[in-house]
């Protein structure tokens, strides 16, 4: 749980200083919004990874409907912990400065967890053809 709170803390500061087009969301929500998209993009290469080694299917039979099911139940679910369980208040009151004392350190920890993660399932991808 504390990847969770470290990612969605630093999203959320991130989106609280740049509100420029924050119009139909808050800061929170465009965290939660945001570690979703890098959940299921874990989930893909997870799903990749399963084919490849334990069904070891030729092709890859990956459907967009369980993901898009994943992806929806976790937006709900993580918005009823930090939203309406109010967890992300919790951690905020909880620590002073949370995590990092130097707010830069912890925005470039994510931004280089999240572009892992939209690339991870892409160079899988290619790495297990190869392997093939």
């Amino acid at each position: 749980m504390i990847l969770f709170d470290f990612v969605i803390y630093y999203f959320t500061l991130w989106f609280e200083k740049n509100k420029q087009n924050l119009s139909w969301s808050t800061p929170l929500e465009r965290a939660i919004y945001a570690f979703t998209v890098m959940c299921a993009f874990w989930v893909l290469s997870f799903w990749q990874l399963i084919e490849f080694f334990i069904l070891k299917n030729k092709h890859y039979h990956i459907t967009a409907v369980p993901g898009l099911f994943i992806g929806i139940v976790m937006v709900f679910l993580l918005q009823y912990l930090y939203i309406s369980k109010k967890r992300y208040e919790f951690l905020i009151e909880k620590v002073n400065k949370p995590f990092f004392k130097n707010e830069n350190r912890g925005f470039l920890i994510c931004i280089v967890f999240g572009v892992i993660s939209i690339f991870l399932p892409f160079i899988l991808a290619i790495v297990l053809r190869k392997i093939r």
